[in-house]
């Protein structure tokens, strides 16, 4: 991440450091948190935003230990970069959290056609 963070200071390519993940279930062994780079290009405050993205795709296309997750909102291009293990491991908790949040649903439903059909 070092190599990167001076790639991005040498081309002056805007970035923080971020975190992503959360505590949705409330138990240490399941929740899940890492750390990893936001990188934003604003086409319309950096007039080589362009120069710049293109630029930056080109070095992370040969870091093959960093996974580039594009974010794209009202013009501003960002980028994701975490390590290739806490990419998937994000994954890994994102779907978990999906497939709780749906099972939570189903069992909502089902207990709520029971009421309908008691009344």
């Amino acid at each position: 991440m070092k190599k990167i963070k001076a790639f991005l200071e040498d081309y002056g390519i805007g970035y923080r450091v971020a975190t992503w993940g959360g505590s949705y279930f409330g138990d240490p062994q399941h929740d899940c948190q890492v750390s990893g780079l936001l990188v934003s290009f604003d086409g319309w405050l950096d007039p080589d935003a362009r120069d710049k993205k293109t630029a930056f795709l080109k070095h992370m296309s040969r870091c093959r230990a960093y996974d580039v997750a594009p974010i794209c909102q009202y013009g501003i291009y960002s980028f994701r970069v975490l390590s290739v293990f806490d990419a998937a491991k994000l994954n890994r908790y994102d779907q978990a959290v999906s497939a709780a949040v749906n099972a939570f649903w189903e069992a909502e439903h089902a207990r709520r056609m029971q009421t309908a059909k008691r009344a």
